[in-house]
């Protein structure tokens, strides 16, 4: 009986408590008669648009990492020829033309590349 008061006191001063944090709907009866807090619900982007975005931000990085290994006058070339073609060729080269974000990781892989080498070189002078 004493644990079943001390859980209904503790149930009141929760009630008490949000109240006075003037929380609105900060608690509630549960179907088995249980109060309980409400969950608020998470602010969060639409799992479609989360999708949409990773993929463009992994399509930037494919042709960042393309721009790289192919090199960029290559690269210019192949997008020329692409944009006096057909249609669907034309849509390609305007897709791997070049931006921002994929120039910026294709110098971050440099950049990566670079300190490798430079940490093989370390290592291999240490031993």
């Amino acid at each position: 009986m004493e644990d079943q008061l001390k859980t209904y006191y503790e149930r009141l001063g929760r009630i008490d408590s949000a109240r006075e944090a003037h929380i609105p709907n900060a608690y509630r009866v549960g179907e088995d008669g249980v109060l309980g807090p409400v969950s608020r619900p998470k602010r969060r982007l639409p799992s479609s648009v989360r999708m949409l975005l990773s993929l463009m931000i992994l399509f930037a990085l494919a042709k960042g990492y393309a721009t790289w290994h192919l090199g960029e006058e290559y690269m210019a070339a192949i997008v020329e020829a692409l944009l006096v073609g057909e249609p669907y060729e034309r849509l390609a080269g305007f897709v791997l033309t070049p931006d921002p974000m994929s120039d910026f990781a294709a110098k971050g892989y440099d950049l990566l590349v670079n300190g490798l080498q430079w940490l093989s070189e370390k290592a291999e002078s240490l031993a």
